[in-house]
């Protein structure tokens, strides 16, 4: 909020991510939202600029896909024509199945546009609350005939630490990050340092004290 002072930002947090799905998430805040919104997970990389796709908003839902051969297993995946419509999907036991043959096997990017919020929210909420994930409307949207397109993404998942340090490599010569500490820096002037430990954090401060000109 600090830093887009200009912009009305809403922060919820759901405090039993760990036991709920994304949906529940989502559908914690979905009132307070625009009519029309963007879902963008922060667990991957996308190199995509939203005002070049504006064409999308005319339709019902778009999902963000991608044709990474990533194992099939660990992902939703769409079935989609030529044209981008999606017609099918398929995650453990929500499936919906299409007759049309020769489609294309894409995974869902976790990348979600919805045009109305309130029919969304009417498909959302019929799933047992707990176990809601985002793509679980889709199939409903399939059913319903509603216009739904996949939106090929330049996209990579960093869902996992394994993921993460993975796609880091190819990025970077040399990889300096640690998994108990991670770097905020604000308004590109001030560097915090955080740590999952408190205790290395009162010594670092107590060393600040001792010496200042070497650690301001």
């Amino acid at each position: 909020k600090e830093i887009h002072s200009d912009r009305d930002i809403i922060i919820s947090q759901n405090l039993a991510y760990r036991e709920t799905g994304m949906g529940d998430s989502l559908l914690s805040i979905i009132d307070d939202i625009s009519e029309s919104f963007v879902v963008i997970p922060n667990d991957g990389i996308y190199r995509i600029k939203l005002e070049d796709k504006l064409s999308i908003y005319e339709s019902d839902i778009v999902v963000g896909s991608s044709l990474n051969t990533y194992d099939k297993k660990d992902y939703t995946v769409l079935k989609c024509n030529t044209n981008n419509d999606v017609l099918g999907l398929k995650r453990f036991d929500i499936v919906q199945d299409s007759n049309e043959e020769n489609l294309t096997s894409k995974l869902f990017t976790g990348f979600l546009y919805v045009k109305n919020k309130h029919k969304y929210k009417e498909y959302l909420s019929k799933y047992p609350s707990g176990q809601r994930e985002i793509y679980f409307p889709i199939k409903d949207y399939i059913r319903g005939n509603k216009t739904i397109k996949s939106l090929d993404l330049d996209w990579v998942d960093c869902g996992t630490y394994e993921k993460y340090k993975r796609e880091l490599k190819n990025l970077v010569d040399y990889d300096f990050s640690k998994s108990n500490e991670t770097l905020l820096i604000y308004k590109d002037k001030r560097v915090y340092k955080i740590f999952s430990d408190s205790d290395i954090s009162i010594k670092r401060v107590k060393k600040s004290d001792m010496y200042p000109m070497a650690f301001p």
